[in-house]
């Protein structure tokens, strides 16, 4: 019917004296798992969504109240002993950082940049947030803006620089971090490269059960390629390369 299916293939030969006899292969549909699959990956990035807009919206905000409430009661102890009202500013530079700590979380959850100004402005976003929340040095490189036909790829490209970038700290313990996106003449490429421990291979099989599959299933539904290079000098670089038929004319 001109429609697409997705089939599992396995294949095994039988040899005698160095020549293939036969073959013998087994395909099966699993277009309804790939639908599925994607379907519960969808609905997980909504709940991700619906998540970090709410603790914007509502945490934040009872947050800020409390953080109100907490200086008004340093003004009106301040007349009485200056102890308490050490302790009520206290309390609210405390409440301070928790929703600055909040706001973090908030935008790493749902990447309102995304939408504002693109898969570019919220990876500029990505590398602020984490020069900010891990102390490291990190920089993004893009020639020119990139804008995609399907936002949804947006959003794949992101988490997949946002799983490399969590990677690259807490199991690389790198100091330095740069992600670029580069459009090229056949493809659009999102490189992540640090300066970390590398890629060895406890710290690959780490990686596989802290989000390596999930990085790689998403590369997949967006028909991308993803790769893993150790670097000469040390570190690893993470490159998703997907296919720049997918971009706006404009951007190509």
């Amino acid at each position: 019917d001109g429609g697409v299916r997705h089939v599992l293939i396995d294949a095994n030969g039988f040899w005698e004296h160095g020549r293939m006899i036969y073959s013998r292969w087994f395909i099966r549909d699993i277009s309804r798992r790939v639908e599925l699959e994607r379907e519960i990956l969808s609905v997980a990035e909504q709940e991700r969504q619906r998540l970090g807009q709410d603790l914007h919206d509502d945490l934040c905000q009872q947050l800020t109240g409390i953080e109100f409430l907490s200086q008004t009661l340093a003004g009106q102890l301040a007349s009485t002993s200056g102890r308490e009202v050490s302790r009520a500013r206290e309390i609210a530079r405390m409440i301070r950082q928790a929703i600055t700590h909040t706001r973090e979380l908030a935008h790493g959850l749902s990447p309102t940049e995304l939408e504002a100004d693109g898969l570019t402005g919220a990876l500029k976003q990505l590398t602020e947030r984490t020069k900010t929340m891990f102390r490291i040095a990190c920089r993004f490189r893009c020639l020119k803006p990139v804008e995609f036909k399907d936002p949804g790829l947006g959003i794949h490209l992101y988490r997949i620089a946002q799983e490399a970038v969590t990677n690259a700290v807490k199991h690389g313990k790198a100091t330095r971090v740069e992600i670029s996106l580069t459009p090229r003449q056949q493809m659009v490429v999102l490189a992540v490269r640090d300066n970390g421990s590398g890629l060895s291979r406890k710290s690959f099989d780490n990686a596989r059960g802290m989000g390596l599959r999930v990085m790689q299933y998403r590369a997949g539904v967006i028909s991308g390629t993803l790769e893993f290079q150790r670097n000469s000098t040390g570190g690893t670089t993470v490159i998703c390369s997907v296919s720049n038929a997918l971009m706006n004319q404009k951007s190509a």
